[in-house]
């Protein structure tokens, strides 16, 4: 093969490699944000339910003291972006803002009092407002404990049930993770349908809460290994992709240059072979 021939050759190879990778674009665009975004940290909303039904077995005192616990215990690990404390019986109520201040947060917790309904869509809701101030790159995450059932006086279980799953659905969909701590007198595949998972749900009773919200606390810090590593899986398969179909194109390209330049003059027949190989 002459210089002219090498250079037709090594053009034709740069066209193809270029296909390859447009079309490689073209048919697994890059989501907005997915090539920076990895997420190592989370914001937390501890979400408690203070309703009228915590006053029984001294519900109230064990959860403050396990919430109580459990916020001492974030207090500068890795991974915990900062904290929010929202409370929900008939109401719901951010009683300490989104931050870093873990004697702010024991102080709130420190003031709930049992009364009232289970409103749990509205603490979701509040939960999440409690969290909008999270940094991009962030995740947000929503700790549930409820001793019960969600709904009022106004509405069936059924309807407080519904009204509280769109919720549940509409966070998830923005990307804030759900996890649930429920005694015995909630209903557990209720609370997985909140969640999405029933493995994110941590089941508990009188004596064990404090256990309960240190299994949720595992899971939580597992979730950040999960999503880092998913990125990375992610970038290591757009790679091998990308490599298939520049391979394609540049197998078939270069076959055809060589037979054309060749005067061999049957190309078409190789195509037959050489690129499902390529492929």
């Amino acid at each position: 093969m002459n210089r002219s021939s090498s250079l037709t050759f090594a053009a034709i190879g740069a066209i193809a490699c270029v296909i390859g990778a447009v079309l490689f674009e073209l048919l697994f665009p890059l989501k907005a944000g997915s090539a920076t975004l990895e997420i190592k940290s989370s914001s937390i909303a501890l979400l408690i339910d203070t309703s009228g039904s915590m006053r029984d077995d001294d519900k109230i005192s064990e959860v403050k003291r396990a919430a109580s616990e459990y916020v001492a215990k974030q207090a500068g690990v890795p991974g915990v972006n900062g904290l929010a404390v929202v409370r929900f019986s008939s109401d719901a109520q951010t009683v300490s803002p989104l931050s870093t201040d873990t004697d702010a947060h024991q102080r709130a917790i420190s003031s709930f009092r049992a009364d009232g309904a289970t409103e749990m869509a509205d603490g979701l809701e509040e939960a999440a407002t409690a969290l909008s101030g999270t940094q991009s790159g962030v995740a947000r995450t929503i700790l549930l404990f409820t001793d019960g059932q969600p709904g009022s006086n106004q509405e069936s279980l059924a309807d407080a049930q519904d009204r509280t799953r769109v919720v549940a659905e509409r966070l998830r969909a923005s990307d804030v993770r759900l996890l649930a701590v429920g005694t015995s007198d909630s209903d557990a595949e209720f609370l997985a349908s909140l969640t999405g998972d029933s493995a994110l749900v941590f089941p508990t009773d009188a004596g064990s809460f404090a256990q309960a919200f240190g299994r949720a606390d595992q899971k939580i810090k597992q979730l950040f290994a999960s999503s880092s590593s998913g990125r990375a899986g992610r970038g290591f398969s757009d790679a091998l992709i990308l490599g298939a179909l520049v391979t394609l194109f540049l197998g078939t390209a270069l076959l055809i240059a060589e037979n054309t330049l060749a005067l061999r003059g049957r190309w078409w027949r190789d195509l037959a072979w050489v690129t499902p190989i390529s492929a």
